[in-house]
C-alpha cells in the first residue's frame, strides 16, 4: 500500500485541486493524508468538505479507517518537515500495511498516469537506493536538476558573493547537477522534496526529515540521513511532472524573513551534517 503525504499551508485552490485532478491519476491502493498548517477551524473545515475528505482534529484522534482521504488541522505553522513528519506518523499508526510513502506538494501536476508507480518500481528494483523523484520542470519550462554531489560551505558562501559576476558564465551550480535532458535512471545527492517516492520502513528508521528546520535544506539533509545508512537518491527523468513552484512563499514570505529562514536552514545543514 501507498501512503501519500502532503503538507498546506493557506492554499485552498491548489489544494483542492490536488486532490480532484492529481489523485485520481493514482491506481495503486493508497490512503492519504492533507496536513493543513496555520489555518482557522472554519477553512479547513470547507476545504475538507471541497476535497471529500475525513477532518482529524487532532492529529492523534481516532479515525475511520475505512476512509482513503484525511485532512489534520494544525493550527500552528509547523513548516515542511514537522508538517510531514505528522502525516508520515498518523499514516503509520493508522495504516501500519502502508509499504512505500509519497511526499508531495500540492502545486504540482501529473503529467501521465503511472507516474508514481513508475517510481515505486524504480525503487523496488534499486535496493542501494533509499528515494526515487522525477523529472521536474518549473512554471517557467525549465527543468529542476537533481544535485549529483554536495558543495562545499566556502562555494556557496563565494557563489553568493560573487553571484552577479559568476552568473554571466552560465549556471553557477551547472558542475553539481546533472545535466539537462538527462533520460537515464541516475542516481544523485538529492532529489526535489516537492515529490519523491520513499520505503516507510526505511523513512522511519531514518528518523524521517529533521524537525530542527522550519523550511529549505530538507532535501540535503535527508540525503545526509540516507547516508549514513548507506542510501542515496534515484533520478528517474522516465517520469515528468510539473512544478507551479514558490506561490505560497510568494504570498505569505517576505524577502527578509525569507533570506532569514534559508541562512537559518543552511547553518544547520552545514554545522549538523556536515560538521563545517
Amino acid at each position: 500500500m501507498l501512503g501519500i503525504v502532503v503538507v498546506a499551508y493557506k492554499s485552498f485552490d491548489d489544494t483542492v485541486a490536488f486532490v480532484r485532478q492529481e489523485l485520481p491519476k493514482i491506481t495503486l491502493p493508497h490512503k492519504t493524508v492533507v496536513v493543513d498548517l496555520g489555518s482557522d477551524a472554519a477553512f479547513v473545515t470547507k476545504q475538507a468538505e471541497a476535497c471529500q475528505a475525513e477532518l482529524v482534529e487532532p492529529a492523534d484522534a481516532a479515525c475511520d479507517r475505512n476512509a482513503d482521504l484525511f485532512m489534520i488541522h494544525v493550527e500552528e505553522n509547523l513548516g515542511f518537515a514537522k508538517g510531514n513528519n505528522l502525516g508520515v506518523q498518523f499514516l503509520m499508526q493508522n495504516f501500519p500495511a502502508v509499504q512505500w510513502l509519497l511526499i508531495s506538494n500540492n502545486d504540482i501536476g501529473l503529467r501521465e498516469g503511472g507516474a508514481v508507480e513508475e517510481l515505486v518500481s524504480q525503487l523496488a528494483s534499486h535496493p542501494e537506493a533509499g528515494m526515487a523523484g522525477p523529472r521536474i520542470i518549473d512554471r517557467n519550462g525549465d527543468e529542476q536538476l537533481p544535485y549529483v554531489r554536495p558543495q562545499s560551505f566556502w562555494r556557496i558562501v563565494c557563489h553568493n558573493f560573487l553571484f552577479p559576476i559568476m552568473n554571466r558564465f552560465g549556471d553557477r551550480d551547472r558542475a553539481y547537477k546533472l545535466p539537462a535532458q538527462t533520460s537515464r535512471v541516475t542516481p544523485c545527492y538529492f532529489v526535489s522534496g516537492c515529490f519523491f517516492v520513499v520505503r516507510a520502513e526505511e523513512f522511519q528508521a531514518v528518523d524521517m526529515f529533521d524537525p530542527a528546520t522550519f523550511l529549505y535544506c530538507e532535501e540535503q539533509i535527508i540525503a545526509e540521513r540516507y547516508a549514513a545508512i548507506g542510501k542515496q537518491a534515484l533520478y528517474c527523468p522516465t517520469v515528468t511532472i510539473d512544478h507551479y513552484s514558490g506561490k505560497t512563499t510568494e504570498r505569505h514570505i517576505t524577502s527578509t524573513r525569507f533570506v532569514r529562514i534559508l541562512q537559518e536552514s543552511f547553518r544547520h545543514y552545514f554545522k549538523e551534517y556536515r560538521r563545517t
